[in-house]
């Protein structure tokens, strides 16, 4: 019983811990700019959508149109003001602040495991 319950803990810490790593990861990549930090782990399709254009991309596509928005808006800081799991689906909204303007930046992760991979990324003026 005391073996089972250890491998229940173990088990609950290693997700834990290891969607804390995605989210870490994800607030580095915006705290930087950096479309390949965010894109460390993403679906073979991301659904993007950047500014209300929308569509669903390739890793490789999708590095291009996050490598173009951060050279139009270089980034100051960022910082997640939500981060959630139900049901399976894990959940962060952040806020971005560029040169320029304020972005509200969600996302959703798909967990695979021992990973979660980003499945979703909007990012809509504030």
């Amino acid at each position: 019983m005391k073996y089972l319950l250890c491998l229940l803990l173990s088990c609950t810490f290693f997700n834990s811990f290891s969607q804390e790593t995605a989210f870490d990861k994800l607030e580095l990549g915006f705290q930087k700019g950096d479309e390949k930090i965010i894109l460390t782990h993403v679906v073979d399709k991301l659904l993007l959508n950047i500014e209300q254009k929308e569509s669903v991309y390739s890793k490789s596509q999708a590095e291009m149109i996050l490598k173009d928005f951060f050279i139009k808006n270089p980034p100051i800081s960022f910082k997640f003001i939500f981060k959630g799991n139900k049901g399976g689906a894990t959940c962060a909204v952040g806020i971005l602040v560029c040169q320029n303007k304020e972005y509200r930046v969600s996302i959703a992760l798909k967990e695979e495991t021992p990973i979660f991979k980003l499945e979703q990324l909007n990012i809509e003026s504030k």
